[in-house]
């Protein structure tokens, strides 16, 4: 008994320190591979806590490897856009000004009645009360609000609301989903960034709006 306790210990121990190091967004935001990942871990860990035959470091060895795999996917991920797209799911789009994108929905396999549900669980009566609703890569729906249904704001009040900004670079990749569906062509950006004095690949985050207004963010220089 005091063997079968002592693995259940290590265990625990182990796998807190792998949650940890893997951060918070593995345990309330899973996405595929932070699932696959989870369900290894809690595979490997069960099996010398049922079996007391098998070596403790049979467990040990194979959570190091995928801690480890998993922490050089996200880097990679993170410094490689191309790998980011091939490993974690787009953002999709639902609902653009009030209107429900149908295909989408299909494409997705989400009925009707579980967008409705989605939207009553964020308060929403309606879907021509949402300006922007897309599915984020963790599987979640998020809703961006008609100026008309917003929490009254100091920009609301004095007439700076113009809508909601589209993400149209990301870490130096431009998404021509964004630029189709805001009507912008590729040369608003490369104006955009001419009159900064900025090359896309220096672009952390560009955000664009209808009416023209938007942010930029320079990636950080690593020292």
């Amino acid at each position: 008994m005091a063997t079968i306790l002592y693995r259940i210990l290590a265990i625990y121990i182990l796998l807190s320190l792998s949650i940890r190091i893997m951060g918070k967004r593995q345990v309330g935001e899973l996405e595929v591979s932070d699932l696959i990942s989870t369900l290894l871990l809690s595979e490997i860990a069960a099996l010398p806590v049922a079996d007391p035959e098998i070596p403790l470091l049979y467990a040990v060895i194979p959570l190091v490897f995928i801690l480890s795999l998993e922490l050089l996917i996200t880097c990679l991920k993170n410094r490689f856009a191309f790998l980011k797209r091939i490993f974690e799911p787009k953002v999709t789009t639902l609902i653009r000004d009030g209107k429900i994108d149908q295909a989408a929905l299909k494409r997705l396999r989400i009925s009707v009645d579980e967008l409705m549900g989605e939207l009553r669980l964020q308060g929403v009566d309606a879907p021509s009360d949402v300006a922007l609703g897309t599915v984020e890569q963790n599987g979640r729906l998020s809703v961006l609000l008609v100026p008309e249904q917003q929490p009254l704001t100091r920009a609301a009040l004095s007439g700076e609301r113009g809508g909601y900004q589209d993400p149209v670079v990301l870490d130096g990749v431009l998404d021509k989903n964004a630029l189709s569906s805001l009507g912008i062509g590729e040369a608003r950006v490369d104006e955009i960034l001419k009159r900064k004095g900025v090359e896309r690949e220096q672009v952390f985050l560009l955000t664009l709006r209808r009416d023209g207004h938007y942010t930029l963010t320079r990636k950080e220089q690593t020292p």
